[in-house]
């Protein structure tokens, strides 16, 4: 028996249809767990967080107390090459001698902090990307809008939620030895 031409193509398009709706169904909701933080569902939060305490925003980390450098950035500037952020490009940027748990993000004044730039951006409604880095290179990133981050809130990958809340959550969640 032959089967005519026209119901060839239909037959390969129905196919190519299927395969399509197949691979779409599995590539989203992978991709929109790694845009969540976490790359499949039931992996831990990205331990990075934002708090506003009282107008002044700190970024800190779940799982680390320890932290020589932060960065402000309108744009993610991870670098793919050397597997790092290229803080050159950061809208403020500061740095620790000795680690500090928190960074008081565009303040001057934090002890043992020094302001490397600041080009007195302070963009309350864009997205931002927050990076923090440890000893050997060491690095953790969120992104925030902090126009929508009210006094007492914290935004990390856990979504936003009071400091009690937030503080709540076991460490496990973030994947913290």
């Amino acid at each position: 028996m032959l089967i005519s031409a026209p119901r060839v193509a239909w037959s390969r398009m129905l196919v190519r249809v299927l395969v399509c709706a197949v691979a779409a169904l599995t590539v989203m909701p992978l991709a929109s767990c790694a845009v969540l933080g976490r790359l499949m569902p039931g992996d831990p939060w990205l331990p990075t967080h934002v708090v506003n305490r009282d107008g002044a925003f700190f970024v800190g980390s779940r799982c680390k107390d320890s932290f020589v450098e932060a960065g402000v950035f309108l744009q993610d500037p991870w670098n793919e090459a050397d597997h790092s952020a290229d803080f050159d490009l950061a809208i403020w940027h500061a740095v620790a001698l000795q680690g500090v748990p928190e960074f008081d993000l565009f303040a001057s004044n934090q002890p043992g902090v020094s302001v490397i730039a600041d080009n007195g951006t302070r963009p309350e409604s864009s997205e931002l990307t927050v990076y923090i880095g440890g000893t050997g290179g060491y690095q953790e990133a969120t992104t925030v809008i902090i126009g929508l981050l009210g006094p007492g809130q914290v935004r990390s990958y856990a979504g936003l939620m009071t400091w009690d809340e937030f503080m709540k959550l076991p460490k496990s969640d973030f994947g913290c030895q």
